[in-house]
C-alpha cells in the first residue's frame, strides 16, 4: 500500500491485527502527525488570506482619515497663518494629544484582548466539543471502523483548531502571565493529538484521554471566565474613561476654535452675516459627543475544525455514527459565560464528562496590572508635563520681551512727551518775549 492515509491504515489494522505492536502505533502516529501538519498549514493559509483582505480594507480608511486631517491641520494653519490662534488653543492641542495617545493605547490593548476572548471562546467549544464526542466514542463496538475512525477524527480535528486558537490568544498577550494553564499546556495538547488513533485501540488509554480532555476543557474555560472578567471589569472601564476624558477635551478645542474664527470673521465679514452662519451651522453637544464603539473583531482570526466527510461506506451502511453533541454558539457562550453549568453545558449521564462550574468572581485570579495591560501609560503624562513646561517657559520669555519692548516704549513716548512739553514752554516764552519786545509802550 502507497501513501497511506490514517483512516485506510486505521481501519486496516483493526481489522486485521488484535494488538498494534510498537513499530506500527510509531507509524500510526507519525502519519497522523503529518494530516495534523497538514491541516495546520491549510488552516493557517485561510487565515492568512482573511487577514490580508481585512488589512487592505482597515488600510482605506486609515488614508482616508489622514487626508482629512491634513486638510484641517492646512485650513488652520491658512486662517492663522501658521500660528496657534491662542494660549489656550495650544494647551488644549497638548492636552488632546495626550488623551488620543492613552486613548489610542487603551484601545489597543482592549481589541488585543477582545481577539484573545474571542478565540478562547471558540477554543472552549471546540474543546467542549471534543470532550463529549470522545465520551459518545464508548457506546461504540469496535467492529464499527468507520464510524469510529469518523469520531475519532472529528475529535482530533476540534483538538486541533482549539489549540490553533489558543496559541493564537497567546500570541495577542504575549506580556501576560496566564492563570490556570501553565507552560505545558499546548505541548499536552500535542501530545494528546498524535496519539489519540492508538489511544482509542486500548480501553485504559481511552479512559486516560477522556481525562486529560476533561482537565483541558476545565482549564480553558476557567481562562476564558478570567479573560472575560478582565475584559469587562477592568479594560472596558478604563477605556470608557479614557473616550470620556478625551470627548471632553476635544469639545473644549473645538469650542476654543470657533470662537478664534468667530472673532476672524467678524473683523473681516461683520457681526450680523456671521450671526446667521452661527446659528444655521450650530453643533450640539450630543451631535458631538463621540461614544465608545465596539471593536469589530473579524472572523478570519478563528480556526474552525475541519468537517470530516463521510465515506462510501459509511453512507451504504446501515450504521450511522450517533449525532455530534450540541454545543453553544459564540453568541450564546458569550451572554452565558457566567451562569451555571447546566445552562453551558447540556449535561450526559456519566461521570467520565465534566461538570465545569464557573469561578465565583472573588475566587479568579487577580487581573494584571495596569503597565501589563497598557504597557507605561504614566510616560505619556510625564512627556506632557514637559511640553506645557516648554511652552510655558517660552511664553513667559516672550512675555519678559514684550513687557521690555512696551516699557521701552513707554519711555521712548514719556521722553518725546516731555522734549515736546519743553519745546512747547520754551517757545510759549519766547513768543513772549518777542511781544513785549515790539511792544512800544514797554
Amino acid at each position: 500500500m502507497q501513501n497511506p492515509s490514517v483512516k485506510a491504515l486505521f481501519i486496516n489494522q483493526t481489522q486485521h491485527v488484535a494488538a498494534i505492536d510498537k513499530e506500527q502505533r510509531e507509524y500510526v502516529e507519525a502519519l497522523n502527525r503529518q494530516e495534523v501538519a497538514d491541516k495546520e498549514l491549510d488552516a493557517l493559509k485561510r487565515q492568512h488570506a482573511g487577514l490580508q483582505r481585512e488589512y487592505q480594507n482597515a488600510e482605506k480608511g486609515i488614508e482616508e482619515l489622514k487626508k482629512l486631517r491634513d486638510q484641517q491641520n492646512q485650513l488652520l494653519e491658512g486662517i492663522f497663518n501658521g500660528k496657534y490662534g491662542s494660549e489656550t488653543e495650544y494647551r488644549l492641542e497638548l492636552d488632546l494629544e495626550m488623551m488620543e495617545d492613552r486613548k489610542q493605547r487603551v484601545n489597543a490593548a482592549r481589541y488585543r484582548w477582545q481577539c484573545a476572548r474571542f478565540l478562547l471562546n471558540y477554543a472552549t467549544n471546540q474543546l467542549n466539543f471534543a470532550v463529549k464526542r470522545w465520551h459518545q466514542l464508548r457506546t461504540i463496538h469496535y467492529q464499527q471502523f468507520h464510524i469510529r475512525y469518523k469520531m475519532i477524527a472529528e475529535t482530533r480535528n476540534n483538538l486541533i483548531a482549539s489549540l490553533q486558537n489558543i496559541n493564537n490568544a497567546y500570541r495577542y498577550l504575549p506580556q501576560i502571565q496566564l492563570p490556570y494553564v501553565g507552560p505545558d499546556f499546548t505541548n499536552h495538547i500535542t501530545q494528546s493529538i498524535n496519539s489519540i488513533f492508538n489511544d482509542a485501540q486500548n480501553p485504559t488509554s481511552y479512559e486516560q484521554v477522556q481525562l486529560r480532555l476533561n482537565d483541558y476543557f476545565k482549564k480553558c474555560s476557567h481562562l476564558n471566565q478570567w479573560s472575560n472578567q478582565v475584559l469587562t471589569q477592568t479594560i472596558d472601564q478604563d477605556f470608557q474613561k479614557a473616550t470620556s476624558e478625551y470627548n471632553q477635551v476635544h469639545r473644549k478645542l473645538r469650542d476654543e476654535r470657533l470662537r478664534l474664527l468667530e472673532e476672524k470673521a467678524r473683523a473681516i465679514i461683520g457681526d450680523d452675516f456671521v450671526a446667521s452662519l452661527l446659528i444655521s451651522n450650530a453643533v450640539s453637544d450630543d451631535e458631538e459627543q463621540c461614544e465608545p464603539q465596539d471593536n469589530v473583531v473579524g472572523h478570519s482570526i478563528i480556526i474552525e475544525a475541519e468537517p470530516v466527510p463521510q465515506s462510501e461506506e459509511e453512507v451504504a451502511s446501515d450504521e450511522q455514527a450517533p449525532p455530534p453533541p450540541q454545543i453553544p454558539t459564540q453568541d450564546q457562550q458569550q451572554q452565558e459565560i457566567n451562569q451555571t453549568t447546566e445552562e453551558n453545558n447540556p449535561q450526559i449521564e456519566d461521570q467520565q464528562v465534566p461538570e465545569i462550574n464557573p469561578v465565583p468572581l472573588s475566587d479568579l485570579a487577580p487581573p494584571p496590572t495596569q503597565e501589563e495591560l497598557f504597557g507605561n501609560i504614566e510616560s505619556l503624562r510625564k512627556k506632557h508635563d514637559e511640553d506645557v513646561a516648554e511652552f510655558e517657559r517660552i511664553q513667559n520669555y516672550n512675555r519678559q520681551r514684550t513687557d521690555q519692548g512696551l516699557q521701552e516704549k513707554l519711555r521712548r513716548r514719556r521722553s518725546r512727551r516731555r522734549k515736546q512739553q519743553m519745546e512747547t514752554i520754551q517757545g510759549h516764552i519766547l513768543s513772549q518775549k518777542i511781544s513785549e519786545a515790539n511792544d512800544p509802550s514797554t
